[in-house]
Parts: structure tokens; C-alpha cells; sequence
């Protein structure tokens, strides 16, 4: 770069630059900030996260600055994919329960073909859930299709065919949003507690035979 060329940033002002040597991951620095990732392949981690951190920028929002129409974006991002972590993991648990071989679902991020599938193995392998609760899930979800059909809606302000995103230019109440998906979170989150005791009780089973 040329020495006598215009300066990026003013040097008066208190803002971070990069430098060289910087390190993106080290143990050092604050001990406060210090994370340990797990080190097993646990889904559960990763479907408990992004809705904790749905969640926490929720309730960032409740300041009523304008913020929270940029917080929309990631929120609903973080919602959805919360979403379709908790589907894909009640199927790979039910898959086990059937003694299948776990199914790829790293292409398929329909939220209404992973409740198809879903609906079916809870029916199967849960004790007599409500058809009311089941039709209320599979409708929330719906209506999350129908505003984010490939989970780039909130990403992009266009998707991979050229559409706008669902979310310009839409009003919502991100209050109710965030309750409605709530009270589907936790019906899914129940029903993957009830299969954890449903495979413990098999293998007690089996290890009594």
C-alpha cells in the first residue's frame, strides 16, 4: 500500500484493527471467556444452544430501541434451525429404537417433510400424545415454512432460486413469535425425554433377557 495513501481509519479513534500475529483460537486472554467444547459427537448440545441463544437475544430486545428490527434476522435464523436440529435428532432416536441405520438428513431442511417423518415415530414410539398437540406442532411449523422454506430467509435477502426472503417487509410481533416456537420446543423436547426413557427401558429390557 501506498505510504502516502489516504488512512483507512482516523488513528484518533478507539477502534480494534487487526494486527499481525493476531490468534483466532487460543486458550489464552481472559479466563473469563475461556469455552471448552464437548468432545463427543452429542446433538443434544447443539439443539440446546441455538435455542438458548434465540432465547437470550430475545430478551435483549425487551430494551424497545430499534435494534430489535435487525435482532429479528438471527432470532428467527437461530429459532429455525433449533427447530430442525430438535426433528433430525427425534429421527436419528427413533431410527435407533427401530434398529435402523441412522438416515442421512444433511440435505433436507424441510421442517414440514421432518414432521412427516417425525409425526410417525412419535405416534409409534409415545404413549398416546394428543392428535390436538400434533396438529398444533405440524401447523406452527408450517407456518415457519411458509415464511422460511429453505432456512435462508433469514440469511439472504434472496434464496438459491432468485425469491425474496419471506421476512422483508413483514410485521410480526417477535413476542408471540418467540412463544409460539417456545411452546413447539418444548413439546419436541419432551417427546425426545420420552424417547430417552423409552430406549432405557429397552435396554433394561434386554439386559434381562
Amino acid at each position: 500500500m501506498n505510504d502516502s495513501a489516504t488512512p483507512l481509519l482516523d488513528d484518533k479513534l478507539d477502534i480494534l484493527w487487526p494486527q499481525k500475529g493476531d490468534a483466532l483460537v487460543t486458550p489464552s486472554g481472559d479466563g473469563f471467556f475461556l469455552v471448552q467444547t464437548r468432545s463427543d459427537e452429542q446433538w443434544e448440545t447443539y439443539v440446546a444452544a441455538y435455542r438458548m441463544a434465540a432465547e437470550r437475544l430475545v430478551e435483549q430486545t425487551r430494551d424497545g430501541t430499534m435494534s430489535i428490527n435487525w435482532l429479528v434476522f438471527p432470532i428467527v435464523f437461530l429459532y429455525r434451525h433449533f427447530l430442525e436440529l430438535r426433528l433430525k435428532s427425534l429421527i436419528w432416536d427413533a431410527d435407533a429404537l427401530d434398529k435402523k441405520p441412522v438416515r442421512r438428513l444433511d440435505k433436507t431442511h424441510s421442517l414440514v417433510e421432518l414432521w412427516a417423518i417425525c409425526r410417525l415415530a412419535i405416534e409409534k414410539w409415545s404413549d398416546n400424545p394428543p392428535t390436538s398437540d400434533l396438529d398444533a406442532v405440524g401447523d406452527t411449523l408450517t407456518q415457519f415454512q411458509d415464511m422460511d422454506p429453505r432456512s435462508q430467509a433469514a440469511r439472504y435477502t434472496k434464496d438459491t432460486a432468485g425469491k425474496p426472503s419471506g421476512l422483508l417487509g413483514r410485521q410480526l410481533n417477535l413476542k408471540t413469535f418467540a412463544e409460539t416456537v417456545t411452546k413447539t420446543g418444548n413439546f419436541l423436547d419432551a417427546v425426545s425425554d420420552e424417547f430417552s426413557r423409552v430406549s432405557n427401558a429397552l435396554s433394561e429390557l434386554s439386559d434381562g433377557s
